[in-house]
């Protein structure tokens, strides 16, 4: 039994009981954020995993930042070093390009990604694929996935969350985070910002799907949170006291997600209207934002619904409306919406399907034991009045005007992003309740 009170790095390489039922495993077993870390990676490398040849992963741009650093360093301590930089100008983390990466592998025992989060995601997911241990080369503080055992992979259209391996250590060195583009450190603030949303949503879907749910993940990076949002100005001016806390939110975040066996402690309905967002623009052969970027932006709205859903009179609900609408033909409207990826969408969304007879009756549930679900969620949840005042204080965006989608376009994501993932969230909660279009339907709360 391991006592995790509370100094992180007792988390790192760690498995325990947990009080929460489960057994819990952390196979990261490193974490460097601090200036110069890159120069500790030959040391890294030798404690951890004894290889003494390494394959740097790494595209276009982050071969510039840190994946030619990182080689050089690593040939002058000995090291055989083979380089594979992505050619793409912006790489995507589907099927085909996971596919094409996993196949120009060799047989280095060690690979080592160089990126952010696509350069990243495809490294682990080669890694997972080959069996092969990986360390991860921050260079941004812009994503939550660096530790994590997952990636958001696309396939067949569809953006998935595939099992993949994590790595044996995180490098984040400040001197390459401070210089990263400031967009993609405000996207990170927008990614981490969410977790009072997530943490919610897997605490709802506890409680009306009976998922296994730990405190923890939300206890992990709490004392983290009042340096990176106190003052988020400090942000946009490159702090390094304020980079480094980010940094370590996110790191943390991912081992959350470690943790949990799932990404449920960091991505609720916030992630699936980001992710809604992306298939589309690619439906459409558009560009989209970064992730984190919009994310933040859905982490005000879902906050913002929450707030709506959780102050309502159960005893108010009109209960043949309720049924109407959940008897509606949601398949057509699928169909109509995600075209081509419209099959795909539907094996997800059939997983939580059901006949009004047993929605009735979990929704029946969940209004009996309204006030004890209220109590519940509330811990975790932070007011969208101030996730706001936190994102527009450090620059970041804040309006579905600011990550380049029209009304429309975001009123229809936020209303069909439940359906092309099976994990239950408030946004399933506030539809099958039929609040969910009045709300979105009402500009203010756009705003």
């Amino acid at each position: 039994m391991v006592n995790l009170s509370f100094n992180r790095q007792k988390l790192l390489g760690a498995e325990w009981d947990c009080a929460c039922g489960s057994h819990h495993k952390v196979p990261v077993r490193k974490v460097l954020i601090e200036s110069g870390a890159l120069k500790k990676l030959p040391d890294v490398i030798n404690d951890l995993t004894k290889a003494d040849a390494v394959l740097v992963i790494s595209d276009q741009i982050t071969h510039n930042i840190a994946g030619k650093a990182v080689a050089d360093l690593l040939a002058r301590s000995g090291m055989a070093v083979s380089e594979f930089v992505i050619p793409h100008e912006k790489p995507a983390v589907d099927d085909k390009t996971a596919g094409w990466v996993l196949s120009k592998i060799g047989n280095e025992p060690l690979l080592i990604s160089c990126g952010s989060g696509t350069v990243t995601d495809l490294t682990k997911n080669a890694a997972y694929k080959m069996d092969r241990p990986f360390i991860a080369v921050a260079t941004a503080p812009s994503m939550n996935g660096y530790a994590s055992g997952i990636v958001a992979l696309t396939e067949n259209g569809l953006k998935k969350t595939a099992v993949s391996a994590p790595p044996v250590a995180v490098i984040c060195d400040m001197d390459i985070l401070c210089n990263a583009p400031i967009e993609m450190i405000r996207a990170g603030l927008g990614d981490v910002i969410s977790k009072p949303v997530s943490m919610a949503d897997w605490k709802l879907s506890s409680i009306v799907k009976r998922d296994a749910f730990c405190p923890l993940p939300f206890e992990l990076i709490a004392d983290l949170e009042s340096v990176y949002t106190k003052e988020t100005h400090l942000l946009a001016k490159r702090d390094p006291k304020t980079i480094a806390a980010l940094a370590e939110a996110l790191v943390y975040s991912g081992i959350s997600m470690v943790i949990a066996g799932s990404s449920a402690p960091a991505s609720g309905g916030e992630h699936l209207i980001s992710h809604t967002l992306d298939m589309q623009s690619g439906l459409k052969g558009k560009g989209h934002d970064f992730h984190g970027a919009q994310v933040g932006v859905a982490t005000i709205l879902t906050a913002k619904l929450y707030e709506e859903i959780l102050a309502l009179d159960p005893d108010r609900l009109d209960w043949t409306k309720i049924r109407e609408h959940n008897e509606k033909d949601k398949i057509s409207q699928i169909m109509e919406y995600w075209g081509p990826l419209a099959p795909e969408v539907l094996k997800e969304f059939e997983k939580k399907r059901m006949p009004w007879s047993q929605k009735k009756e979990e929704l029946r549930a969940v209004i009996d034991n309204w006030d004890d679900i209220v109590d519940a969620l509330h811990p975790f949840l932070r007011p969208s009045a101030e996730i706001k005042r936190i994102l527009t204080g450090a620059g970041a965006k804040a309006q579905y005007t600011d990550i380049g989608a029209s009304e429309g376009d975001f009123r229809r994501a936020v209303l069909m992003a439940r359906t092309m993932r099976s994990r239950y969230t408030i946004l399933d909660l506030a539809d099958e309740l039929n609040l969910l279009e009045a709300f979105i339907n009402d500009k203010g709360n756009l705003l």
